[in-house]
């Protein structure tokens, strides 16, 4: 990890627990890391897919 790098959590594999609609997960993917979120309401999961999507597009 290098704090002093564009994306400093290359390399870093996270799990975001109850990710809601991504708005941590995203920056922390922006940031290098591959990041998988979880969530219990299916709702919620198909907001981040989705917004996700948009995002890499």
């Amino acid at each position: 990890m290098d704090p002093s790098s564009a994306r400093p959590f290359e390399g870093l594999r996270l799990i975001d627990v109850g990710c809601g609609g991504g708005l941590l997960s995203e920056p922390l993917a922006r940031m290098g890391a591959t990041v998988t979120g979880i969530d219990a309401v299916n709702k919620n999961v198909k907001i981040a897919r989705l917004h996700a999507g948009a995002v890499l597009l």
